[in-house]
């Protein structure tokens, strides 16, 4: 299993029936604030491939913010998932799953900041973004 997108948005939901991803404002990944420290509510979007063997498995995915030094900050959100292969599944062939949510980031400087994915306790990728102060005057 491996992550294919990972994005943050302003808005994101997958269809139930379907598994139809929607997305506004998708990519967004610079953020202005007026004042340190800020919690910044934010959708995100992670979409994985799994092969055959992974399907019908109950899987977990960590979410972690890291500061500009890559620390971690605040506590992991932390959801399962199980993957599942839909009715037209040609044997073989990868399947992709989409998770979508919400989720805080607690910003306590300016700078580089990310958003880090476990999967199954392994790292599997990030979704960098930028935190400026902007001018309070």
């Amino acid at each position: 299993m491996k992550v294919q997108t990972a994005l943050l948005a302003r808005y994101a939901e997958v269809e139930p029936q379907g598994g139809l991803l929607n997305v506004t404002g998708g990519g967004i990944n610079v953020f202005g604030v007026r004042v340190l420290p800020v919690d910044v509510p934010i959708a995100f979007v992670i979409q994985v491939v799994f092969d055959e063997q992974e399907a019908n498995v109950e899987h977990t995915i960590s979410l972690l913010v890291r500061d500009p030094q890559s620390q971690v900050v605040g506590e992991p959100v932390n959801t399962t998932f199980t993957p599942r292969f839909g009715e037209f599944h040609t044997p073989g062939w990868r399947g992709i799953f989409s998770i979508t949510g919400g989720i805080v980031l607690p910003v306590q400087a300016a700078g580089a900041h990310s958003l880090g994915i476990q999967l199954d306790r392994a790292e599997a990728g990030d979704i960098p973004f930028q935190v400026l102060l902007t001018d309070t005057r």
